[in-house]
């Protein structure tokens, strides 16, 4: 909602401005109250808080009792994506389960047990947001599933322990973009752009998928998907360094290929084909965040 509000001089150097009624109650302000005045760019940023205290000592209980461990997994993974610090698992089913909550716990970055008992399980979130930074992570996941598609050629046998890294680094970019929509101070701190949050985010969905069908091809690679995986490999290479290094050249290339790609990627066994069409698109979605950006 806009407020439309007129200036009103104060002084010989100042002028004020009122402030909407909703919005005072809303962040529970009275009289004498203080709030914060942030240039950014040309405007003029209010908000109650000077930094990014309010993710800080966030705690919530989940249940164990009646629900299975997938939804547990389900209930910790939103947890973290919504920054709870302190995340306590209480019932009788934790004792029962420990070594699954630990190995839930794999795919998250700086998430450690502080306490354990026979019915709770406390977790603590060991990471400061503000050292982060989304790029480097979205860096991080590029390199991991670059390195995915060597693996495929080599018949590495590490994939799957890939995939997992890039699982990990993808909630941590979606838990970082979350948190830079709900405060601002964070998001300049992460020097991110309000209209930045949804291609990054798009971006990091594409890797983490493109990993994902990494590891689902097949071991069992003649010439002709070794041919294709390559050709792959370099449009996914040249999509990732277009998008980092803000270039468009041969972007608009890669997506009038698509056809002809798609034609000799149908002519290989079902059993990686599919696959690989899968890739293709998501490689072509990424070209298409590195054409729209401005």
């Amino acid at each position: 909602m806009v407020h439309i509000r007129k200036l009103v001089k104060a002084g010989q150097t100042s002028h004020t401005i009122s402030l909407p009624k909703e919005w005072l109650e809303k962040n529970k302000l009275n009289k004498g109250d203080t709030v914060y005045v942030q240039e950014k760019e040309n405007n003029l940023v209010v908000s109650t808080q000077l930094n990014s205290q309010q993710s800080k000592n966030k705690e919530i209980t989940i249940e164990f009792n009646n629900k299975e461990v997938e939804s547990l997994q389900r209930e910790l993974t939103s947890a973290y994506l919504n920054n709870y610090n302190t995340i306590n698992i209480i019932g009788r089913k934790t004792k029962d389960h420990g070594a699954e909550i630990k190995k839930m716990l794999q795919s998250f970055v700086a998430l450690e047990i502080s306490e354990q008992t026979e019915q709770k399980v406390v977790i603590k979130d060991l990471l400061s947001l503000e050292d982060v930074d989304v790029v480097k992570t979205l860096r991080r996941m590029d390199m991991i599933v670059r390195s995915m598609f060597k693996d495929l050629n080599e018949k590495n046998d590490q994939l799957h322990f890939k995939d997992e890294d890039v699982n990990k680094n993808y909630f941590l970019v979606f838990r970082l973009l979350k948190r830079s929509l709900q405060d601002s101070n964070l998001a300049e701190q992460f020097n991110i752009r309000p209209e930045q949050v949804l291609s990054y985010w798009y971006l990091a969905v594409n890797v983490e998928n493109l990993a994902d069908c990494c590891t689902n091809i097949s071991t069992k690679l003649n010439g002709n998907v070794k041919k294709a995986i390559s050709t792959l490999e370099e449009q996914y290479n040249s999509v990732m360094n277009g998008f980092f290094s803000k270039s468009k050249t041969g972007i608009e290339q890669i997506a009038q290929q698509r056809n002809k790609v798609l034609e000799e990627i149908n002519q290989l066994p079902e059993g990686v084909s599919e696959n690989l069409k899968q890739i293709l698109t998501l490689i072509n979605n990424i070209a298409r965040i590195v054409m729209d950006d401005e």
